[in-house]
C-alpha cells in the first residue's frame, strides 16, 4: 500500500516543530546532565526518549533517583527516569541504591508512576523483592 504524509505549511515553519528538529539532529552525549532532565519532561516522545538513553548510558543515577522521587516533578519527567533506573539496573544488575527507591515509588500517590516502577522492579528477577511486587499487585489500587 502506499504510504501519505501530510504536514502543515505553517507548521512545519514553527518554533516548536525547528526547536524538535535540532534536538533530534543533536547529540544528546554533548548536553549536560541538568539538560538532559529537563529535556524528559519535554512535550515531543521522541526528545524525551533520546534524553532519557542518554541519561541510563551515562549512568545517571542519582540524578535519576531524585528527578523520580520529586512528587512536583512534571509525570512525563518520573515516568522516563524510573524507566531509565530501568535500563540502568538492567546492565549493571538491580543495585542496593535502585531497589529501595523503586520499592517507594511502588507505594507513590501516581498510580501511574507507582505501577511504572513496580514493572522495573518485577524485572529484576529478585525473590526478595517477591513480598513488594506481591502486595502491590494485591493491592485495592486502581
Amino acid at each position: 500500500g502506499r504510504v501519505y504524509r501530510f504536514f502543515n505549511d505553517e507548521s512545519a515553519q514553527s518554533q516548536t516543530v525547528k526547536d524538535v528538529r535540532r534536538l533530534l539532529a543533536a547529540d544528546m552525549k554533548t548536553f549536560a546532565t541538568e539538560d538532559l532532565l529537563n529535556l524528559i519532561a519535554h512535550p515531543d516522545r521522541r526528545v524525551r526518549q533520546a534524553a532519557q538513553f542518554s541519561l541510563a548510558q551515562r549512568g545517571a543515577v542519582s540524578e535519576l533517583i531524585a528527578k523520580a522521587v520529586q512528587v512536583d516533578a512534571p509525570q512525563l519527567a518520573r515516568w522516563h527516569s524510573i524507566w531509565a533506573l530501568g535500563q540502568i539496573a538492567r546492565r549493571t544488575q538491580y543495585t542496593d541504591d535502585l531497589k529501595p527507591v523503586l520499592q517507594q515509588l511502588v507505594n507513590d500517590s501516581d498510580t501511574e508512576i507507582a505501577v511504572a516502577a513496580l514493572n522495573v522492579l518485577s524485572e529484576a528477577r529478585d525473590t526478595a523483592l517477591g513480598p513488594t511486587v506481591n502486595a502491590a499487585i494485591g493491592s485495592n489500587r486502581p
